[in-house]
């Protein structure tokens, strides 16, 4: 086995990425993730701002459940 590192996209979050799940979003939640991204300054991917927002909304399930 080799000890080069695989070619591709560097693991987000610091971990591999386990699943791709196609999403279709209506258009308002589109506009409203754009508006997320615009506002930023590091002008981040959909893709990023998308799983940090589902990050963000298990946390807060999570802790309703407690």
């Amino acid at each position: 086995m080799s000890d080069q590192r695989k070619v591709g996209r560097k693991p987000i979050h610091g971990k591999a990425m386990q699943l791709t799940i196609p999403l279709r979003l209506p258009a308002d939640l589109v506009d409203r993730i754009d508006a997320i991204v615009d506002s930023r300054a590091e002008q981040p991917s959909r893709n990023l701002v998308i799983r940090e927002l589902i990050v963000r909304g298990l946390v807060e399930a999570e802790k309703k459940r407690r």
